[in-house]
Order: structure tokens, then sequence, then C-alpha cells
């Protein structure tokens, strides 16, 4: 199992493929989304996968050449609500 979680499983050969179709089209400004469309039976990977290997640089493309990636600021972390002791409501009814 642990096997499974070392890293991506793509080859050399795939990422490079990969790479020549996504990249090309992601610097003339067309969104993932577009790509995996148009190009689901050349791709065959998700447009999630996608996002994740330009995030970590897999391919010539990089994060900072799409423009809503970069519009967009990271999410902020929800506080935890404070957890109140149910018994002290008891005998209030």
């Amino acid at each position: 199992m642990s096997e499974s979680r070392t890293g991506f499983n793509l080859t050399e050969n795939e990422r490079e493929y990969i790479d020549g179709i996504v990249s090309p089209l992601l610097l003339k400004g067309q969104s993932i989304r577009h790509i995996t469309i148009n190009h689901s039976d050349e791709i065959m990977v998700s447009d999630r996968t996608l996002y994740k290997y330009i995030n970590n640089s897999l391919f010539s493309a990089r994060n900072i050449d799409m423009p809503r990636t970069i519009r967009m600021r990271p999410r902020k972390n929800k506080s935890k609500s404070l957890k109140v002791d149910k018994e002290c409501r008891k005998g209030r009814t």
C-alpha cells in the first residue's frame, strides 16, 4: 500500500506526451477544463489530476500560466467552533 503513495503513477513517455498536448494550450490561455473536454480521448486523465501535475511542476507550463489560479487566494481555514457541554442545558425547559 505504501508503494502506491510514493509518487505519481506516470512514466516519462506519458508525461512528455501529455505535456506536449496540455502545455501549449495552457500558454495560449485555455483552461484545463476546456483542454480535458476537447482532448479527453488523448489525455486519459481527469482535470483534477492535471491540476496536481501542474502544481507539482511536472509540465513545462507552470501554475503561474493559469490566470485564474493566480488571481484566487488560498482559502482560509474555518475556526473550529467551541464545543458546549450539553449537561449544562438540562432542566432549562
